[in-house]
């Protein structure tokens, strides 16, 4: 009988089977002190409990839900302002930290510009889009710059 260990999947279940036909065939487990068999054969063997490389072993513990997305929402933003207005917007974040940062910024800078805390001041006219994003989450409002109207116009003719 010829046998290769390597090609062998299970080597330990080979080895105790091996030691099984070699104990019966020469009677050498199991004799009392007198050389007399004693017609019992031992064999111990253990499974291996690594499975091999190829099979991955099944999961015992149930696969947790993924946490519910963050949701983020300008809140109350103006449709328009003035040039040399400002406004401070705010939001709702759900599903975040409390510690989470917001990070503000202005689409267009010449039109609005916008801080870290959501203030908004309109610079000059023109349509600029106010993005409030928290990680790839983003939120965002469209504002009208429009120049000042003047309420009245008052022409002095000096002779």
């Amino acid at each position: 009988m010829k046998a290769n260990l390597k090609q062998c999947k299970r080597p330990l279940a080979f080895l105790a089977i091996l030691l099984l036909i070699c104990v019966a065939a020469f009677g050498v487990a199991g004799q009392s002190g007198d050389s007399e068999p004693t017609g019992h054969i031992y064999a111990f063997a253990e499974e291996a409990t690594n499975p091999p490389e190829d099979e991955t072993p099944e999961e015992s513990e149930t696969p947790q839900a993924p946490p519910p997305p963050i949701e983020l929402a300008i809140k109350d933003a103006p449709a328009s302002l003035n040039v040399g207005d400002t406004v401070t917007l705010s939001y709702t974040l759900n599903n975040a930290d409390v510690d989470t940062t917001v990070v503000w910024q202005s689409g267009n800078v010449e039109v609005a510009v916008v801080d870290s805390s959501g203030k908004v001041l309109a610079v000059s006219p023109g349509n600029v889009e106010i993005i409030a994003s928290v990680g790839d989450v983003k939120s965002s409002v469209l504002i009208s710059v429009s120049e000042i109207a003047a309420e009245s116009i008052k022409i002095v003719v000096q002779e």
